[in-house]
């Protein structure tokens, strides 16, 4: 959950992690010690403090010949962001161990993160499956989006019941909502992030499909080194296909 929460925060307010979170102890990172701005249940802010001693275990993938250390816990995929396992090790002392923060949620972890509150929109409750009739759904989830992206907050979302054809998705799994696009006038268009693997939606207006001109390219900032990238970005039209399989909005 922390992950989850993280990887929210770090594609849509990466100058608030680098500038709120880790706060700035001077010589700390010299020495091998890092603060971290938490937050408490209370939503005091408290200062949790940590060397740079990582848990590493030795680890073949498949096709290495020689076995690699790698990061136990969190970490990135080429273990080159220190900060992400750095600030799981804040998060866990907070919690007295790694172990204490498994029963973690994601709101909690999210509330520790920005001292914000969390809530939840349920897509399927009978006041929004009537706004969605009305065709009004679109405009009040992009304005969620707007007001996430101006004032650091975390928008994700979340498949609770999944049905026959996932195409590349997965139930309980949260994925980061980018931005909202509306292309030539007709085309609603959310863009998501995976923040837990390189899988990615493989349906309609996936990465490479042929629904994707080069005109519609351009306008959402697509390049041909981009399109076909295995980096857990892509698009989903809304009203077909993104409110078929998501049914929580956080």
């Amino acid at each position: 959950f922390l992950i989850s929460s993280l990887a929210a925060l770090v594609s849509t307010a990466e100058l608030f992690l680098r500038e709120e979170i880790f706060y700035n102890t001077g010589r700390g990172p010299e020495i091998g010690m890092w603060a971290m701005r938490l937050y408490l249940p209370n939503g005091k802010v408290t200062f949790v403090l940590v060397d740079d001693c990582l848990p590493v275990a030795s680890v073949r993938r498949s096709g290495d010949e020689l076995e690699k250390e790698q990061v136990c816990y969190a970490h990135t995929r080429n273990n080159g962001g220190w900060y992400v396992a750095l600030l799981e090790k804040a998060y866990a002392k907070l919690h007295g161990c790694y172990e204490g923060i498994i029963a973690s949620g994601e709101r909690e972890a999210r509330e520790c993160l920005t001292g914000g509150k969390s809530y939840s929109l349920d897509l399927r409750t009978w006041e929004n499956l009537r706004e969605r009739e009305r065709g009004n759904l679109w405009q009040k989830l992009n304005s969620m989006q707007s007001l996430s992206s101006s004032n650091y907050n975390i928008l994700t979302c979340k498949i609770e019941s999944a049905i026959e054809d996932m195409r590349g998705l997965f139930e309980g799994h949260s994925y980061t909502i980018l931005r909202m696009e509306t292309l030539s006038r007709k085309f609603h268009l959310v863009q998501l992030f995976n923040p837990f693997s390189t899988d990615e939606w493989t349906g309609p207006w996936a990465d490479g499909d042929k629904l994707w001109t080069s005109a519609l390219k351009e306008q959402v900032g697509i390049g041909t080194d981009l399109e076909n990238a295995k980096d857990g970005m892509f698009f989903m039209e809304f009203e077909a296909e993104f409110l078929q399989y998501f049914n929580l909005i956080d």
